[in-house]
Parts: C-alpha cells; sequence; structure tokens
C-alpha cells in the first residue's frame, strides 16, 4: 500500500495567505468607508458650510473684496478649488503679499471662522501712506501715497509740513497705482534717505527728484544746507553723522551743502 504524506506546514501557510487576503479585502474596504465619510462630511456637510461673509473695513467696497475672494479660490490648487468658495477649510487665517496685488490699498485681510455662526469674517487692514508721491513736472501736482516697499496705493492731495514725508519728482509726468514709485532697484535706497531723514529729526523743507538721468535725491533743509544722496547707496550708514549737526549752531546755518554722494564719505561747504 502507497503511503500519503501530509504537509501540515504547507496547509498552515495557505491559510495564513488566505486570511491575510480576507485582512486585507476587509481592510480595504473598512478604509474605503472611512474615507467616504471623511469626503461626505468634508465635502457635503453642513459643519463646514459657510452661509454668511462679513466684511469689515472702511471705505473699502465689500463687493471687491468677494471678487477678490472668489478669485483666489478659482486660481487656487485642485483641493481649494473642489472645497469650494462656500467651505470654510478653502480658507487660510490671513491673505496678504502677492494675492492682494489687484487692490494694493490693502495691507492684510484676516480671515474669522465662525462654525457656530456658519460665517466667515473678513478684517481688512488697510496700507499706511509711508510718504508721498509728487508729480511737479505736470500742472496741477499730481500726487500718490505709497508705502515702505515703494508700491503706490491711492492718490493724495497735494501736502506739506512734517506730518508725512512729501518727495517733488520733477523728472517723471506720470505714475499708476499698484507701480514702483520709482525705478524697482532704486526704491529699496529712497526708502533708505526717507527713514534716514525721520530718524535724524532735521527738519526738512522739500525733498526733491529734480532730474531723472542724475538719480540723486535733494534734502532742503529748513534754514540750514541742502543735502544731496545718491540713489545707488542706502542712506542709512549717514544718519550719525548727520545726527551729529547742530541746527541751531551758527555753522550749520553757513553750510551751503553736505554732499553725500560718495561711499562712506561725506563732503560740505
Amino acid at each position: 500500500m502507497r503511503k500519503t504524506s501530509i504537509d501540515f506546514g504547507d496547509i498552515k501557510k495557505k491559510r495564513r495567505k488566505k486570511e491575510l487576503i480576507i485582512r486585507g479585502v476587509v481592510s480595504t474596504v473598512i478604509l474605503g468607508f472611512l474615507i467616504f465619510g471623511v469626503v461626505r462630511i468634508v465635502f457635503y456637510s453642513s459643519l463646514f458650510h459657510i452661509q454668511g461673509v462679513v466684511v469689515n473695513g472702511d471705505d473699502i467696497s465689500k463687493e471687491k473684496i468677494l471678487e477678490l475672494l472668489r478669485n483666489r479660490i478659482e486660481k487656487n490648487s485642485f483641493l481649494v478649488r473642489s472645497l469650494g468658495f462656500n467651505n470654510f477649510l478653502a480658507w487660510p487665517k490671513n491673505i496678504e503679499g502677492s494675492e492682494l496685488a489687484a487692490m494694493p490699498e490693502i495691507d492684510n485681510l484676516i480671515i474669522s471662522k465662525e462654525y457656530g455662526r456658519k460665517t466667515l469674517t473678513v478684517d481688512v487692514v488697510s496700507k499706511k501712506p509711508f510718504a508721498i508721491w509728487c508729480l511737479k513736472k505736470v500742472l496741477p501736482a499730481s500726487c500718490f501715497l505709497f508705502d515702505k516697499n515703494g508700491i503706490v496705493f491711492g492718490k493724495s492731495p497735494e501736502a506739506g509740513g512734517n506730518l508725512i514725508q512729501v518727495i517733488s519728482d520733477y523728472s517723471q509726468d506720470n505714475l499708476s497705482i499698484g507701480s514702483k514709485i520709482f525705478k524697482e532697484e532704486l526704491v529699496p535706497n529712497i526708502i533708505s534717505i526717507l527713514e534716514t531723514l525721520t530718524a535724524s529729526d532735521l527738519a526738512i523743507n522739500e525733498i526733491l527728484l529734480k532730474d531723472l538721468t542724475r538719480e540723486e535725491i535733494d534734502a532742503q533743509t529748513v534754514a540750514g544746507p541742502v543735502i544731496y544722496f545718491s540713489l545707488h547707496y542706502p542712506a542709512k550708514t549717514y544718519l550719525s553723522f548727520i545726527q551729529s549737526l547742530s541746527p541751531s549752531s551758527a555753522t550749520f546755518k553757513n553750510i551751503q551743502y553736505i554732499d553725500l554722494r560718495v561711499p562712506n564719505r561725506a563732503y560740505y561747504k
């Protein structure tokens, strides 16, 4: 009689393989249900559904803000577009920078999500003017507000005094909202000049840009010398020197000009 042997090890392997397959199928089904549930909650549940948008901001058009927000959704990633405008999960805590290029007068949009009230609240933070740029080549003069990055964001009446710095530009005849006040590579040095003059506490009668080709700025002090700055160098290195000048001294009043157009050098007459 022929003996038959049974390989119990092989049987166990097959049984284990079968169990693994069943477990894998069950796990896949459970995972599928979980994903389906999460997707349903995220995309279709009222939990994340926005029923109203409140826009807070002075002199800001709510319609323009809503249009900007909708455009942000439409131009965002596939996931954000899929969530849609009325889903809380599509929105960050704030919107700033290049996303606000269409409305240069806005510095930041702060977004609050009120899940209980189903409301999205948008607080508009308007830009604060750094200084005023006045085109004096044309009459009447055309003046613009610009921010600390040199971006024009609004029109301004012609201003004077020391409450806010005013640059009188006799070289350009046109600026537009959203543009830079001057050549982009020179803007940081213009900002540096204005910051230095502010920190110096010198009383300034007028800040002038006379000739586009010279790329220089002249600052006429009150009852004192003209200070010449080059737009090719930052001005902060001269701050301690300018602060050492005493406007009340007779010497200061007799100086015709202070020339700061050479790096790390100061000349006066």
